[in-house]
C-alpha cells in the first residue's frame, strides 16, 4: 500500500527530528551555506558520485602514496592550479570537460561561496591505514571533504561524549551512535578555527582502508579572518 502525503510529511518530520542537532543536510548544494548557523558543525549535500566519475576512477590505478596540495588566495582562478595538480594525480593530462576535473572543480566553487575572500589549500590524496583513526577536531576554520572512493568519513553527533583521544585513551563508539559521511557526498566541516566558536568544531575520524585499495579523498581547508 502507497503512504498517503500525510504520513510521508509525518515520516520526513520525524527523520528531522531524529537528526543529530549538529547536522544539516539536504539533497541541494545549496544546504551547505548553512555551516555559518550557530548550531550547525556539519552539513553535507546528499548525492550519488556520478556514474562517469566512478567509471574514470575505476580505469585508473592508484596506489599509496599519493598526495597533491596546492593553495589558491582569494579571487584567484582555479583551473590552472587545479589542472597542474590534478595531471601529476592521475599521472595524465585531463581534458576540461573529463567528469573527474568537472567535480573538483565544482567542489573548489562551492568553497569560494562559503567564503569569496578567504584562501584556499587543496588536498587530493589516496589514504589507508589498518586501525581506525582516533578522534579529533581540524585545525582549521572551515573543510569541504568528498570520498570519492571507499567508506567515508565516520563522525560524532554532539549529544555523544567527546572522546579523550587527545590525551591517548582509546575511545570505543556505540555502533549505534557513529554517523558516516557518505562516499559521493560533499561535506563541510567546522574546525578549532572556527571564528567565534572554537568549541564548534566536528569531532571525527577517518575510516579503515588498505593499501591495496586505497580511499580517494579531496579536502578544501577554508581560513576565515
Amino acid at each position: 500500500m502507497r503512504p498517503s502525503p500525510g504520513n510521508r510529511t509525518s515520516e520526513r518530520v520525524g527523520a528531522e527530528r531524529d537528526a543529530p542537532r549538529n547536522l544539516a543536510s539536504g539533497s541541494s548544494a545549496s544546504v551547505l551555506s548553512r555551516i555559518h548557523e550557530p548550531q550547525v558543525s556539519v552539513a553535507i549535500w546528499q548525492r550519488p558520485l556520478s556514474a562517469a566519475v566512478e567509471r574514470q576512477l575505476a580505469a585508473h590505478c592508484f596506489l599509496m602514496p599519493r598526495q597533491q596540495r596546492f593553495s589558491l588566495a582569494p579571487g584567484s582562478a582555479l583551473d590552472a592550479a587545479l589542472d597542474g595538480a590534478l595531471g601529476r594525480f592521475v599521472r595524465a593530462p585531463l581534458a576540461a570537460q573529463d567528469p573527474w576535473r568537472s567535480d573538483l572543480h565544482l567542489m573548489l566553487s562551492l568553497a569560494r561561496q562559503l567564503a569569496p575572500q578567504a584562501a584556499l589549500r587543496v588536498c587530493i590524496e589516496t589514504r589507508a591505514c589498518n586501525t581506525r583513526e582516533r578522534f579529533h577536531v581540524d585545525h582549521v576554520a572551515l573543510r569541504l571533504i568528498c570520498t570519492y572512493r571507499g567508506q567515508g568519513t565516520e563522525w560524532m553527533p554532539a549529544h555523544l561524549p567527546v572522546p579523550a583521544s587527545e590525551a591517548g585513551s582509546q575511545h570505543v563508539m556505540p555502533a549505534s551512535g557513529l554517523q558516516e559521511i557518505p562516499s559521493g557526498a560533499i561535506a563541510v566541516m567546522k574546525g578549532r578555527r572556527y571564528p567565534g566558536q572554537p568549541d564548534s568544531g566536528l569531532v571525527h575520524r577517518s575510516p579503515t582502508a588498505s593499501v591495496d585499495s586505497p580511499r580517494i579523498l579531496a579536502m578544501v581547508d577554508v581560513e576565515l579572518s
